[in-house]
């Protein structure tokens, strides 16, 4: 474990080295490496698409199920009756066999194409079709078995002779296509459930980016009034030297966060770097009361985290520790991993500004609350309140995810 303790003016130093004129003029927080989001992780075996399953199963079992037709009527053929069997009966039967997989492919396109209507809708177009089905299969029927077969002894090729044989040939079929017709009702009923759960997700992904962007937006004015309120004290106290690098700092912090996506997710290494920055301008403002304690291993720098989530913790101590003690306060930042979850605390020695009393949390606490489970759930853990030396403590949780 790396036990830091700083008083913080590396980052300073660096910035006003990088403004010199034999280096370029830009912040090295502009350069560094952009962090990983979740999109930029290296991707993992993607899970087939229950969807997509679902939409290639019916015209599987749609080809099995007459396949097996075919099969069996074949093997009773030639169980019952093995000298008609012929090559001319066989081909028959592979036409009609073609003939049914054709039929049950266009119910399912239909009954797909009904998905707006109400399910007892659906219901009677699924039967009719099955009703139509089962008449045109079984005319056809008659018309190729007749027509390479040739009719029965002592039957002429007219529909007068096939007629006779219709209503029991329909019948049978009727009940096969009823079947089909309500195994592909439940399965296009289905997809649609599938399709009405995808875009209900959708929505709430919509949703939650932008709960993420507006809670982010709610922290930035927050912090820069508090920023510039800081410049304009030292201005006030004559301290220009102190309140121009105050506001170069700040111009560096901001143009670093606002590139940042709310979604994505950066390392700790460039959490910590961000919020070096922040805590540098305050430590211009108030050089003899602040102290920096970090204690981060090196193993943890990589490991993900929602960007600027430490910042209102970090500002929290800031502002109802710091700003209102006459003795040096001690900030603690804390990382370890326990149980394959990053746990953060954030937490102050509380000076002697007295522990703080009020109901619930501020809105830079609630708004890492609510961030937290938005971008984790159930997994993620918050909790911040009243230490029992007078300080005040903050601590998350969230899944322990490496980047790069």
């Amino acid at each position: 474990m790396a036990d830091v303790v700083s008083e913080p003016k590396s980052a300073l130093n660096e910035l006003r080295a990088a403004k010199s004129p034999e280096k370029t003029a830009e912040s090295p927080l502009q350069v560094m490496e952009p962090a990983p989001s979740r999109a930029a992780l290296p991707p993992a075996p993607r899970p087939r698409s229950p969807k997509r399953d679902l939409a290639q199963m019916p015209t599987a079992v749609i080809i099995l199920f007459w396949t097996l037709q075919f099969i069996g009527f074949s093997l009773d053929r030639l169980a019952r009756a093995p000298e008609g069997e012929s090559w001319s009966t066989i081909q028959s039967r592979v036409i009609i066999t073609a003939l049914g997989v054709l039929i049950s492919l266009v119910m399912l396109k239909v009954l797909r194409s009904s998905a707006s209507l109400s399910f007892f809708k659906r219901a009677l177009v699924a039967i009719t079709l099955a009703m139509v089905a089962a008449a045109l299969h079984g005319v056809i029927n008659m018309l190729v078995f007749w027509t390479i077969n040739g009719p029965p002894p002592g039957e002429t090729f007219s529909f007068e002779a096939i007629a006779p044989y219709l209503p029991s040939l329909i019948f049978f079929f009727s009940w096969v296509y009823l079947a089909i017709a309500i195994f592909l009702l439940s399965i296009t009923y289905g997809e649609n459930l599938l399709q009405q759960e995808r875009r209900i997700a959708e929505l709430v992904g919509e949703a939650d980016r932008a709960r993420l962007s507006a809670l982010r937006y709610q922290l930035n004015p927050h912090f820069l009034f508090n920023s510039l309120n800081s410049a304009a004290s030292l201005v006030a106290a004559r301290r220009n030297r102190d309140a121009e690098a105050m506001l170069e700092n700040l111009a560096d912090f901001l143009r670093s966060t606002l590139q940042l996506d709310a979604e994505k997710e950066i390392t700790l290494r460039d959490e910590l770097a961000l919020q070096s920055l922040y805590l540098e301008m305050e430590q211009i403002r108030f050089p003899h009361r602040l102290r920096v304690v970090k204690e981060v291993s090196e193993e943890l720098l990589d490991v993900l985290v929602p960007n600027l989530i430490t910042q209102p913790l970090i500002e929290n101590s800031m502002k109802h520790a710091v700003a209102h003690s006459t003795r040096r306060v001690c900030l603690s930042i804390i990382a370890r991993e326990v149980g394959g979850k990053l746990r953060i605390s954030v937490k102050d020695s509380g000076g002697n500004a007295g522990i703080i009393t009020g109901n619930g949390l501020g809105l830079g606490l609630q708004n890492v609350a609510k961030r937290l489970k938005i971008h984790f759930g159930e997994e993620a853990e918050f909790q911040a309140g009243p230490t029992a030396d007078g300080g005040f403590e903050s601590q998350m949780a969230i899944p322990s995810r490496r980047g790069r």
